[in-house]
């Protein structure tokens, strides 16, 4: 029997909810208690950290999935105890071989925090009884505010150390456009259109700055239909492999991000320069018509800080649809993909962590870059 955290899963994960992957913003609405709701955490025990969350409702019910080692879903209670909360979670996990009790104290920090400790028991068939100690801390899955225009948009999400942790989310949001339209010039009217990065040219990457209009450009495969606004400082896409480790993933600008940043797809990562926030708008792709979309969704790498890394949604008239927040993972991937109803989304406002890449951050500075971003086909305004 495996006997590490990660190995016994369904002890590392007992507070890993995987939401589904769609799910409505209306589903965060104001609970009765202040823990009630959607968490999502990280987990510390005996040199391991693995990404967690977990369920909360308002009947004083738990409910708890697991993609690595849980086979079912596990369910517990949770009471006042003091001050805080006492959550028990009971699974049982066929490739465990045995019975899962898990016994929380839980903290509140903030309404959108809070901190974790407790004790798993596992009760294999054969053999002795395991115990873990961990503690952990975990934020609130939720958007930051909606507008009354997207009351109704739903939400794709998910956050973890690897790429594997984010890829379910990221299929399924693809998957609710249709088909993959590559970098055709041209509106088809449905399917999606997306950008890794990855065969950017170097005369595009560091330490060259990017064009803002790369990928709409009016021949296949960069006619993608998104010209970012420019900054001050400009764009910027990461070095390749062939520029050397240490140039990788801004290694350039901090000889630390190469390995604080982590990439979903190949190598290469792009942030604006000089400023956390970047604008993009949207064309028919391979033209310069101004163009709408109903869905948009990003891959961040390293997001620190709840409520800080966040995506707007803006409409023809520049007037906000709303703004949700980022899940955390740090070290790690996050994915966001917000789906309207109709096509309105005109222009996309995205806010990365509290400061912007420099040779020399803070403590307190959350830096985060823009991995793959994924986007319903442009089309005219209704």
């Amino acid at each position: 029997m495996r006997s590490s955290i990660r190995a016994m899963a369904g002890i590392a994960l007992a507070v890993a909810l995987v939401l589904p992957a769609t799910v409505p913003a209306a589903a965060f609405a104001a609970t009765p208690d202040p823990i009630v709701g959607a968490w999502r955490a990280l987990l510390e025990s005996e040199g391991d950290t693995v990404p967690a969350g977990i369920l909360i409702t308002a009947d004083g019910g738990v409910l708890v999935t697991s993609p690595d080692g849980l086979d079912g879903a596990a369910v517990g209670s949770w009471t006042h105890a003091g001050t805080g909360y006492r959550l028990t979670v009971v699974a049982y996990a066929t490739d465990m071989d045995g019975a899962m009790t898990m016994d929380l104290t839980v903290t509140l920090d903030t309404p959108d925090t809070l901190t974790a400790s407790g004790t798993a028991t596992l009760l294999p068939e054969v053999g002795e009884v395991q115990m873990r100690s961990f503690t952990g801390t975990a934020t609130r899955i939720a958007p930051a505010s909606t507008g009354p225009e997207t009351s109704d948009a739903v939400l794709t999400t998910a956050a973890g150390l690897e790429p594997t942790a984010i890829a379910a989310a990221l299929d399924a949001f693809r998957a609710g456009f249709g088909a993959d339209n590559g970098g055709q010039p041209g509106s088809y009217g449905q399917g999606y259109r997306t950008i890794t990065w990855d065969k950017v040219p170097a005369d595009q990457s560091a330490p060259s700055t990017y064009a803002p209009d790369f990928f709409n450009g009016p021949a296949a495969p960069r006619a993608r239909g998104v010209v970012f606004a420019g900054s001050a400082g400009g764009l910027m896409v990461s070095a390749g492999r062939d520029a050397g480790r240490g140039a990788q993933r801004f290694g350039g600008i901090n000889a630390t991000y190469p390995a604080t940043f982590r990439a979903n797809s190949a190598d290469k990562l792009f942030a604006p320069l000089g400023t956390n926030v970047v604008e993009l708008s949207f064309f028919q792709a391979g033209t310069d018509v101004p163009a709408v979309v109903r869905g948009f969704g990003a891959v961040f790498a390293d997001v620190d800080v709840a409520g800080a890394t966040t995506i707007e949604l803006l409409d023809a008239a520049g007037a906000s649809l709303g703004t949700w927040d980022v899940q955390p993972a740090d070290g790690g991937l996050s994915f966001l993909g917000i789906t309207l109803p109709d096509p309105v989304i005109r222009t996309v406002r995205i806010t990365l962590g509290t400061a912007p890449l420099g040779p020399t951050d803070g403590p307190d500075a959350d830096v985060v870059v823009l991995d793959d971003l994924v986007y319903a086909e442009p089309q005219l305004p209704r």
